[in-house]
């Protein structure tokens, strides 16, 4: 399915749904216009977002997230060793930007729907009943999201192979951030229990992202960036976008 059909099928879904009732309120199905879609905006909002329900801090965010997952492919890349090395190692030029941009965007449906945790997912599944899966429903608005945002890039589905490294990573990194980020002792066991033990240049990437995302915003990128002061992950995240979607104009 192309992007466009991809597209028209969501909205066309959307609009024969309805809306949804949600657990503390309701959303419409209808996902966001692709001409509502600002990657400027987004990566600016993702700053904001808090991952693990806050549980590791302010600065443990969705942009942080993005950032440090962008980092390991990286240092991934340039060395070649471990599992996740030798896969980002193995891949064509061309595979590796397609790597690089999906990581770039894969969480951008958040700008919209905030980061819903996995737990919170499988609890409404427990709680709901069978016939009402409110997680599932909410996977589709966030797959209707995902597609206007790549409509809107003109980014093409990668290969296979490349979706699953990019889920891969996205669940590996987890017990690295919450060493980077130094989640309590307590609960850290779990958390490697189920994500197991993270790879050496993850825990680096997630320790430069939390450094980075501490940083207060360089008045000398005002110039740059307009009359807003960006915290400098956000200024990275504009760079790293403008370098993988160069055709793609800013608003």
């Amino acid at each position: 399915m192309n992007m466009a059909t991809e597209w028209t099928a969501a909205r066309t879904a959307a609009a024969d749904s309805g809306p949804m009732s949600i657990v503390g309120g309701t959303w419409v199905h209808t996902p966001p216009t692709v001409e509502e879609v600002d990657p400027v905006a987004i990566l600016g909002t993702l700053a904001g977002v808090l991952r693990w329900n806050g549980r590791l801090g302010p600065t443990c965010t969705v942009a942080a997230h993005t950032w440090a997952l962008l980092r390991w492919a990286e240092l991934a890349r340039n060395d070649g060793r471990g599992l996740t090395g030798r896969d980002v190692a193995a891949l064509s030029a061309a595979d590796y930007d397609d790597l690089r941009r999906a990581l770039l965007v894969h969480d951008w449906h958040e700008a919209w729907t905030g980061d819903i945790t996995g737990p919170t997912k499988k609890a409404l599944r427990e709680l709901v009943g069978e016939g009402r899966d409110v997680a599932a429903q909410i996977d589709t608005l966030q797959a209707w999201i995902d597609a206007a945002i790549r409509t809107r890039l003109d980014f093409v589905l990668p290969s296979p192979d490349v979706r699953l490294l990019v889920k891969k990573m996205d669940s590996a990194i987890c017990s690295a951030e919450c060493i980077a980020w130094e989640l309590r002792p307590d609960l850290l066991p779990r958390v490697l229990a189920k994500h197991g033990e993270p790879d050496p240049f993850a825990v680096v990437a997630s320790l430069e992202a939390k450094r980075l995302s501490e940083r207060c915003p360089n008045p000398i990128r005002r110039a740059l960036d307009g009359d807003e002061f960006l915290p400098p992950i956000v200024s990275f995240l504009r760079d790293e976008f403008d370098c993988l979607f160069p055709n793609h104009e800013r608003e």
